[in-house]
């Protein structure tokens, strides 16, 4: 939380080592990242979007009325902050449980896990909420 109560996610700033841990991970570069295993899952849409259609995540009634009716939820708003913020706990709690299997597994795994099976899928899913930012 920022000086003026806001709460800012830097899901692009997460980003940028992450994917230089894995390019050191496939022998691209020879520097690694360290303490790789700080970072959260990053912030997005997608992720939300089929942690919710795997029962992971449950909104509100009202929340989902706006969600599956495409309504803009405003950037930084509660429900956007929200959606946010549920989505980086649950990845942190699904990681506590795979963590019991494979202990050296990172949030940044198990999100790019769920981000990629929501890129892949091509069942019918709900919709994804609607927010304009140039965060995600």
């Amino acid at each position: 939380m920022d000086n003026s109560g806001n709460i800012n996610f830097y899901k692009r700033a997460q980003l940028i080592p992450a994917h230089l841990y894995d390019l050191y991970k496939l022998n691209i570069i020879k520097s690694s990242i360290y303490n790789i295993d700080k970072l959260t899952a990053f912030a997005d849409y997608k992720v939300p979007q089929l942690m919710r259609d795997l029962d992971i995540l449950k909104y509100s009634a009202d929340l989902s009325y706006k969600i599956d009716n495409l309504i803009e939820i405003p950037a930084g708003s509660n429900d956007e902050v929200e959606i946010r913020i549920a989505t980086i706990w649950a990845i942190e709690l699904c990681k506590r449980q795979i963590k019991k299997y494979i202990p050296q597994v990172t949030s940044t795994q198990v999100h790019g896990v769920f981000w990629f099976s929501g890129q892949k899928t091509n069942i019918e899913i709900k919709p994804y909420h609607r927010t304009r930012t140039i965060w995600y």
